[in-house]
């Protein structure tokens, strides 16, 4: 009788503590849904919950159309595969030695996908770096940012202002999940962070890089990449 009850109340905690898990991973994926669901109502695209093949629910997923182009939110581990070949492009773009599109700190993050035409074929990324010149301006001393070869004027006009104030947001509000990245590789403009979406503060700054990645894709689809040695109409911003 002892041997037995030394069995199964461990066996009885563990069942214990498995359904408090479930619960409150249940509660976490209403509250994210949630979230998808404010930004699916204000963008007019759509939200669904992929699942496993064991019939269990993933982290939602927000797709459609808005401003005419495509547009996606979704969560993703490291090394997520829907990511790689924008991850190969980038890694052609930063380099041995640079960072890595799908490299983050907790090994989860969420990440908005922009699609573009890109007829210049610009490629340029944006990514959290605290090693900048500390006599530089601000944006300068928290971000590396790298244009591919003949992209330096077209990436200045599509890295607007705008973007850079909400990059450099993240840091200076001391987010709980600071920027990752932001790239423009291939037909895609890309935005990461580390993390699950869980907050209304995120949902709100996801919102916001939404209008800001479309605006950026405009302007990388209509501005032509100015020809070497040749006089251009595009000047960069100030």
């Amino acid at each position: 009788m002892k041997t037995f009850t030394l069995i199964i109340l461990p066996a009885l905690l563990l069942v214990a503590l498995l359904v408090l898990y479930l619960r409150r991973a249940s509660g976490r994926s209403r509250e994210q849904g949630k979230l998808y669901e404010s930004l699916a109502a204000r963008f007019g695209l759509s939200v669904f919950t992929p699942k496993t093949a064991a019939g269990l629910a993933m982290w939602p997923e927000l797709g459609g159309v808005y401003r005419g182009r495509e547009v996606r939110v979704r969560g993703g581990v490291e090394f997520d595969p829907r990511l790689g070949e924008y991850d190969r492009l980038f890694r052609g773009l930063s380099g041995a030695s640079g960072p890595r599109l799908r490299e983050v700190r907790q090994g989860e993050f969420t990440y908005l996908e922009v699609k573009c035409a890109n007829p210049s074929r610009l490629a340029f990324y944006v990514a959290f770096d605290k090693s900048g010149p500390q006599g530089g301006a601000e944006f300068d001393r928290h971000f590396r940012v790298k244009f591919g070869e003949g992209g330096d004027l077209l990436g200045g006009m599509v890295l607007t202002e705008a973007l850079r104030r909400e990059l450099l947001s993240t840091v200076t509000a001391k987010c709980l999940h600071p920027f990752e990245k932001l790239a423009l590789v291939g037909d895609a403009l890309l935005y990461i962070e580390t993390g699950r979406l869980k907050t209304a503060d995120q949902a709100e700054r996801f919102a916001r890089m939404i209008d800001g990645l479309c605006d950026a894709a405009d302007v990388a689809d209509a501005t032509p990449r100015p020809l070497r040695g040749v006089a251009s109409h595009v000047t960069a911003p100030d």
